[in-house]
C-alpha cells in the first residue's frame, strides 16, 4: 500500500489514477505547548519502493482562533476593509475571509494576530447578519478558524436632500433619504468631522448636527454611515456655511 509520512505521522495514499493521489495530513498535535508552526519532510513510500521526498515539506499550523471583528456591521455597498483579531494567523497561500457559506473574499495577512478583510464587494449578500470565517491552505472545512463570528450587513444609505443647505456652524441639519434607521447607530460626517447624529426621527429622517469650528464661508461634504467607518465614496449633499440670520427691522411693528 501506498503510503504518505509528515515526519512521523503515517496515511494511505487516495489514488486518483496512475499519476495522481492525495495524501490526507493527520491533524494538528493538541499539546498545550504546541503554539508554533510545525514543519515536517514528506516522503512517499510502498508500492516495493521507498522514495524520500526531502525536497518537499509540510507545514503544520495551529487551529486559528477568531476573537473581533471591527466594525460588526458594514454598508451594502463600498464597504472598504474590516479588522478581524484573533491568533495563530497563518502566512500561507489561500488566506481568504469567508462571510456566509460561498462568498470568499481577499484577506491581508497583518501579523498573526490580525488580518484585514477586503468587503468592497460582496456578490450574492445581501443585508442580514453572516458568519466570517478566515480560511486558509486548500480552504476545506479543516483549513478554516475553529470558530465564527458574525459580521452584519446594513442596507445601503442613500439621502435624497437635506434641510438646510446653509447655515452657521452648529446648525441642526435634517437628512432625507432612505435607510436611514437600518443600523442602531447613524454617523454624519461633514468634511473630516464625524459624530453621531442628534437624533434618528425615522427610516426616512435624521438629523446632524454641522461642526460649531468651521468658519464663514466654507463648505464641507456631507456624508452618513451606519459604522462611522465606511462612508460613500461620493457625498451625500454639501453643506455651506454662513452667518446666522439676525433681524434688523419689523414692519409694521405693532
Amino acid at each position: 500500500e501506498m503510503q504518505c509520512s509528515f515526519g512521523s505521522f503515517r496515511v494511505p495514499i487516495e489514488a486518483v489514477n496512475n499519476t495522481i493521489g492525495y495524501c490526507k495530513s493527520p491533524a494538528w498535535p493538541m499539546m498545550s505547548d504546541n503554539e508554533h508552526d510545525l514543519i515536517v519532510e514528506l516522503t512517499v513510500s510502498g508500492g516495493g519502493y521507498d522514495m524520500a521526498m526531502g525536497s518537499f515539506f509540510f507545514r503544520f499550523v495551529p487551529p486559528v482562533v477568531l476573537r473581533e471583528v471591527v466594525p460588526e456591521k458594514i454598508p451594502e455597498v463600498a464597504a472598504g476593509f474590516v479588522r478581524v483579531t484573533g491568533k495563530y494567523f497563518p502566512n500561507v497561500e489561500g488566506l481568504a475571509c469567508l462571510v456566509g457559506d460561498t462568498s470568499f473574499l481577499a484577506a491581508m495577512w497583518m501579523s498573526k494576530t490580525l488580518i484585514l478583510c477586503n468587503v468592497t464587494a460582496m456578490p450574492g449578500l445581501i443585508p442580514g447578519v453572516y458568519p466570517l470565517a478566515i480560511v486558509y491552505g486548500d480552504q476545506s472545512l479543516l483549513s478554516r478558524s475553529m470558530n465564527t463570528l458574525d459580521i452584519t450587513i446594513d442596507p445601503a444609505i442613500s439621502v435624497s436632500r437635506i434641510i438646510p443647505q446653509y447655515g452657521p456652524p452648529g446648525t441642526v441639519v435634517a437628512v432625507y433619504g432612505t435607510n436611514l434607521a437600518s443600523s442602531g447607530m447613524v454617523w454624519c460626517r461633514f468634511g473630516s468631522r464625524i459624530s453621531p447624529a442628534l437624533d434618528i426621527v425615522n427610516a426616512s429622517c435624521i438629523k446632524c448636527v454641522a461642526p460649531f469650528d468651521r468658519r464663514h464661508l466654507d463648505k464641507d461634504a456631507l456624508a452618513v454611515s451606519s459604522n462611522a467607518i465606511h462612508f460613500p465614496a461620493e457625498p451625500h449633499a454639501v453643506f455651506a456655511y454662513g452667518a446666522a440670520a439676525s433681524i434688523i427691522s419689523f414692519d409694521p411693528d405693532v
